[in-house]
């Protein structure tokens, strides 16, 4: 817990001061408000803290290649069963990452560290656009959206939207991420 604290602290002061903090090989060597957000530098951020040693499983996805930054922290992701990638086999690290995924990538790391992922509250059935939201991603993002760390939008018509299939940005995946670890640091 200690190990992961120091990490957010230094990765939100190198963000603040130094933003030419490297998150994945192929990331971009600043942190911007409006640049998405690849499926690899969600998890070079998100796991970064973690014991990858007892990892021994060779490489789960054909597009992830040895000496990556990010190889290690995938192939332990996907052993914990965090991380399932696609049915080609592909986890398709350069590929920007949804709203969906992220939500489902979240809750995935809450229930293997054993968080808090009581779902109820928020009806995802009031957004205009539910039925966009990808049956596979339904739990994550209910949960997401109880949890208080995603949140919808509203149009000009007040419709409220999830905008399921929408990339992120760098800024939200971080900010998002901080206040994950915030609200699980005691556990």
């Amino acid at each position: 817990m200690v190990k992961r604290l120091i990490w957010l602290i230094t990765l939100c002061f190198t963000a603040a001061i130094m933003p030419s903090m490297v998150f994945a090989d192929n990331a971009p060597k600043t942190v911007t408000k409006t640049a998405n957000e690849t499926r690899a530098m969600v998890v070079t951020t998100l796991f970064k803290g973690e014991d990858t040693t007892k990892n021994e499983n060779p490489a789960v996805f054909t597009d992830v290649k040895d000496g990556t930054d990010y190889y290690v922290l995938v192939n332990w992701a996907a052993e914990k069963g965090i991380l399932s990638g696609f049915g080609d086999g592909t986890f398709k690290p350069d590929e920007n990452i949804t709203k969906e995924q992220f939500a489902m990538i979240l809750y995935k790391y809450a229930v293997y560290k054993n968080y808090d992922t009581t779902q109820g509250g928020m009806a995802i059935r009031e957004f205009a656009d539910y039925n966009d939201i990808s049956p596979w991603a339904l739990r994550a993002v209910a949960w997401s959206l109880y949890s208080g760390l995603m949140t919808g939008s509203k149009t000009d018509n007040e419709y409220a939207l999830y905008e399921p299939q929408s990339c992120i940005t760098q800024e939200y995946a971080n900010s998002v991420i901080s206040v994950f670890i915030e609200k699980n640091k005691s556990n």
